[in-house]
């Protein structure tokens, strides 16, 4: 950074005007505004290129051996700004490695080397070395004191978390060995994680180690304006201003502040800590957004302000999707409204427009449904639902085989099929036209199934069900064989669709059968049912 040119830039006074009132930003924290936007970026910078050469880890032993040099690699962004800084000034001393022991002694390095000396102890835990795992429990208890002691110009490194967006981050208030404490307390959830592969799969660690990345690289504003910029007040956040501001936010959503005075509380809350989220969040949500409140948020670059309107208008469509397609129509359109006028720009895929047009789906699916069938469009849905209680009426004629498989209840089935494809043309009509089918299908099985374990060809079991009928039939004399037989060539030809000279193997034993009746030996001849066999 050319400093020089920095502030001649940056130091002046800024104005908006938003619905409370007008919020003044001074000279100083003008400057400090555009710092904190510098390093953010450059935290972002150190922080991506961690992310990068993680990519690249396979296991946690990768994570052990690589991820403190990728962190030294990934702060050199940081650390080369801050010497170019000094060389601009003409403080030419600064190398490279003086910097990097600056920045190293005033305990930017500790809340990575914090979150990774965690990891490790995890890690070694897991593997059962215990002497490993002592070592980095005590390498953290050193480097939190020493981190407790760094000092620069006799005045110590104060908490940089109320200079960071707290919501978007999720960086815990306090000193450094409160983000230790975070720590501890995401393994003590993973203490049931005890499978290494397990451990490395898990996103958190990669965040954990990532994030500590970005707060270590940001803290460096506390080393530059401690430094280089010693000699000018950047109009930073206090602590105590800090809690002032959050006092403040406290009561204002806890309405136990009058009306007349909420937009004064409001203002101040701004001028003391602009950064809280917390006050967007209130404001919003009592205000809306007329475009100023995003152009306030926008300046003081708060990372979570988009967050808050996308959960406010997803709360919104559930409170306002009522209970019918038409109350879920109307309020998607009022969602759509609702976002222009907090001036949230949304997608297909924005959660909120997501979330109802699933709903949409779903009563449009419920509506396209006729008695279970989806059908294409709604046109064919309100056929199929017209036709419905003829096609059910018209099905109760039709029935499953129930006794022995003849050709009649094909005949009859096959002509009520006929009938059903002229009188029906709807989706449904298809699904009780497969019912029609499936019969069709159970009765050829059942007719070509003549024998125990396995089914022949339609024409042979024509025959194999005519020699069965044959050995059934009852007789005794020559004349009552006579009017059998002229019983059974009809019988076949009707019922199982071939005739008296087809029926080859039926034929021949029929005319054994005659023949012995008349001889002058002949005896009784066939009894029986349908299938039986003669004795």
């Amino acid at each position: 950074m050319n400093l020089n040119e920095f502030l001649q830039k940056e130091n002046c006074a800024k104005e908006f005007n938003i619905f409370v009132g007008n919020i003044k930003v001074s000279n100083e924290r003008n400057l400090y505004n555009a710092l904190r936007k510098w390093y953010k970026s450059l935290a972002k910078s150190a922080q991506n290129s961690f992310d990068e050469g993680y990519k690249s880890y396979n296991n946690c032993e990768d994570i052990i051996s690589k991820a403190e040099d990728d962190f030294k690699s990934s702060m050199a962004i940081v650390v080369e700004d801050l010497k170019d800084t000094f060389i601009n000034l003409g403080e030419y001393d600064y190398d490279t490695n003086a910097v990097s022991e600056l920045i190293e002694s005033a305990g930017c390095t500790e809340i990575f080397e914090e979150r990774f000396c965690s990891v490790a102890e995890k890690v070694y835990s897991i593997m059962g070395d215990v002497e490993a795992q002592r070592e980095y429990r005590e390498q953290r208890k050193e480097n939190r004191g020493r981190w407790q002691g760094a000092t620069i110009g006799g005045n110590a490194i104060t908490a940089i978390s109320h200079q960071i967006d707290v919501g978007a981050m999720n960086m815990a208030s306090g000193a450094a060995h409160s983000v230790a404490n975070a720590v501890g307390n995401f393994f003590t959830e993973m203490q049931a994680e005890s499978d290494l592969k397990k451990l490395f799969k898990n996103n958190e660690v990669k965040i954990l180690l990532s994030e500590g990345v970005y707060y270590s690289a940001y803290s460096v504003i506390e080393v530059f304006m401690q430094t280089v910029g010693q000699d000018y007040d950047w109009g930073y956040v206090e602590d105590c201003d800090s809690d002032k501001a959050q006092r403040l936010i406290n009561n204002l959503k806890s309405n136990s502040i009058a009306s007349e005075n909420i937009s004064k509380i409001c203002i101040d809350v701004l001028s003391l800590n602009p950064y809280n989220i917390e006050i967007y969040d209130y404001l919003l949500k009592n205000y809306g957004d007329d475009g100023s409140l995003s152009t306030l948020a926008e300046y003081f670059d708060i990372d979570g302000f988009s967050a808050i309107k996308e959960s406010m208008v997803l709360d919104y469509v559930k409170k306002n999707q009522g209970t019918t397609e038409e109350d879920a129509v109307k309020a998607k359109h009022d969602l759509i409204e609702y976002c222009k006028n907090i001036r949230l720009d949304i997608t297909d895929e924005s959660e909120c427009i997501t979330y109802i047009n699933s709903l949409l789906d779903d009563f449009d699916l419920k509506y396209r449904t006729v008695d279970g069938v989806v059908c294409e469009t709604r046109e064919s849905a309100d056929l199929s639902r017209s036709e419905l209680p003829d096609i059910l009426e018209f099905m109760k004629q039709i029935q499953p085989l129930k006794s022995n498989p003849i050709l009649p209840y094909e005949n009859d089935l096959l002509a009520k099929k006929e009938k059903f494809i002229n009188t029906f043309s709807s989706e449904v009509s298809k699904k009780h036209l497969e019912t029609i089918n499936t019969y069709l299908s159970d009765f050829d099985k059942q007719f070509c199934k003549t024998k125990l374990f396995s089914s022949v060809p339609r024409k042979q079991a024509a025959k194999d069900r005519a020699l069965s009928y044959a050995k059934g039939l009852r007789y005794s004399t020559i004349e009552e064989f006579d009017r059998e037989y002229e019983k059974y060539k009809d019988f076949i030809i009707k019922n199982l669709g071939v005739n008296i000279d087809e029926a080859v193997e039926a034929k021949e034993y029929l005319e054994k059968k005659r023949k012995r009746l008349s001889s002058p030996y002949g005896g009784i001849g066939g009894f029986g049912g349908f299938f039986h066999k003669r004795k």
